[in-house]
C-alpha cells in the first residue's frame, strides 16, 4: 500500500471561540484529484488555510510527503494556492505574472523563461502572452492563475473555488481543461468548494465536511450511492427521503408499504430508518398498475432537462422526484403507477 502525500491526523482549528475544525483525520494520495466539500460554515476553507500555512492549527500533525508542514511557514511548504479571486497583478503582462513566483525564487533566467513558455504552452495562450489581465477573458484569467501555480511545480496544488467565478458553460470546458492539466503535470489538486456537481465530475475522492468535521469520505459514486446520513443524501445529488420502520420483510415506508429493502446491519426490528429515493431508482408508468407497479401517485407536473425530464410525482405525503428519458405526457393530478428498483434504494439509520 502506498504512503499518501498528506497526512493529517487529529487536526483542530479555532476562529475566536468558534471550533472551525474538529478533529480532522484525512490522508491525500499523490497524483489525484481531492476534493473538499461542503457547505457555508463547514470548515473547508480553514481547513485549505491551515494546509497552505495562512492558518494555525491548534492540535494535530500534518504531513506532507514525510515532512512535518505545521512546523515550516507558508512559503516553505512546497504547496501551491490558486486563489478564488485569482489574484493576478494587473499591471503585469500574462508572462510576468506566471514568472513572478519563479523571480521571487532568483532561479536563473534561463530557467524562467524555459518554464513559462511550458506554462503558457500547457495552458494555450502563447499569443496572449504580452497582455495584461484586463485584456482578457474570465476563463483566461483563470488558466493564468493556474499556470502561475503550477509552474512553480509544488507537490500539492490548492485551489480555493476555482470556477465559482464562471459563467456556467465556461465552467464545464474549464473542469475538461482541469483534469487535463491534472494528468499531463501529475501533480496532486486539492479542490475546495461548495459545488458539489463539480466536486462529483472532477475528483476521485471527496471529503463532505458539516460544522468542522468530515461527514463522509469515499469516491463520487459512493457518496451519491451510498450516503451515510441525511445530510450527506440530501447534500449530494436530489433525492426524497422517506421514514419507515424496519420490519422482517424490510421496511415499512409511511404511504408506501411494506418494501424488500436491505436494512443497516445493526438493525433491528422496529428500528426508525430514512430510505433515500433517488430519481434513476423511480419508473414511471402513465397508466395506473401497468407493467407490475408497486405504487401509486398523483402526478404533479415535469421540468424539461434537455434530453430527460423530471416528473414529480406524490405518494401519501411524499413527493417522489422520477427521471424519464421523455417529458411525459400526463396531466396535472392524473393518478399514475410507479415501479421502485427497490434493490438499489439505500436506507440509513435515522
Amino acid at each position: 500500500m502506498s504512503t499518501p502525500l498528506l497526512t493529517i491526523r487529529g487536526l483542530q482549528a479555532y476562529y475566536g471561540t468558534t471550533h472551525a475544525l474538529k478533529d480532522i483525520d484525512l490522508d491525500i494520495e499523490a497524483g489525484g484529484m481531492f476534493a473538499i466539500l461542503g457547505p457555508s460554515g463547514s470548515g473547508k476553507s480553514t481547513l485549505l488555510r491551515v494546509i497552505a500555512g495562512f492558518e494555525q492549527a491548534a492540535e494535530g500533525t500534518l504531513e506532507l510527503d514525510g515532512k512535518d508542514l505545521l512546523a515550516l511557514p507558508a512559503n516553505k511548504r512546497e504547496v501551491g494556492l490558486m486563489f478564488q479571486s485569482y489574484a493576478l497583478f494587473p499591471h503585469m503582462s500574462v508572462a510576468k505574472n506566471i514568472a513572478y513566483g519563479l523571480e521571487a525564487e532568483k532561479l536563473s533566467r534561463g530557467e524562467i523563461k524555459t518554464r513559462v513558455a511550458e506554462a503558457i504552452d500547457m495552458i494555450g495562450l502563447g499569443h496572449l502572452a504580452d497582455r495584461r489581465p484586463a485584456q482578457l477573458s474570465g476563463g483566461q484569467r483563470q488558466r493564468v492563475a493556474l499556470a502561475r501555480s503550477i509552474v512553480k511545480r509544488p507537490k500539492l496544488l490548492l485551489l480555493d473555488e476555482p470556477l465559482s467565478a464562471l459563467d456556467r458553460q465556461l465552467r464545464v470546458g474549464m473542469q475538461s481543461e482541469l483534469k487535463r492539466l491534472q494528468r499531463e503535470t501529475g501533480m496532486t489538486f486539492v479542490i475546495v468548494t461548495h459545488d458539489q456537481e463539480e466536486a462529483m465530475s472532477l475528483a476521485d475522492s471527496v471529503a463532505l465536511l458539516r460544522d468542522g468535521q468530515i461527514e463522509q469520505l469515499g469516491t463520487p459514486a459512493e457518496l451519491y450511492e451510498q450516503p451515510n446520513s441525511r445530510f450527506c443524501a440530501e447534500f449530494i445529488g436530489s433525492s426524497t427521503i422517506v421514514e419507515g420502520k424496519v420490519v422482517p420483510e424490510g421496511v415499512q415506508l409511511t404511504g408506501f408499504g411494506a418494501l424488500p429493502l436491505s436494512v443497516p446491519a445493526d438493525s433491528q426490528t422496529g428500528d426508525t430508518v430514512l430510505a433515500v429515493i433517488r430519481p434513476e431508482q423511480v419508473r414511471l408508468t402513465e397508466d395506473a398498475g401497468a407493467g407490475g407497479s408497486q405504487l401509486f401517485g398523483t402526478f404533479e407536473g415535469a421540468s424539461y432537462l434537455g434530453g430527460a425530464a423530471d416528473a414529480e410525482v406524490r405518494v401519501a405525503d411524499a413527493v417522489l422526484t422520477v427521471r424519464c428519458a421523455a417529458m411525459p405526457r400526463v396531466a396535472h393530478g392524473v393518478k399514475v403507477g410507479l415501479t421502485l428498483d427497490t434493490a438499489d434504494i439505500r436506507v440509513i439509520a435515522a
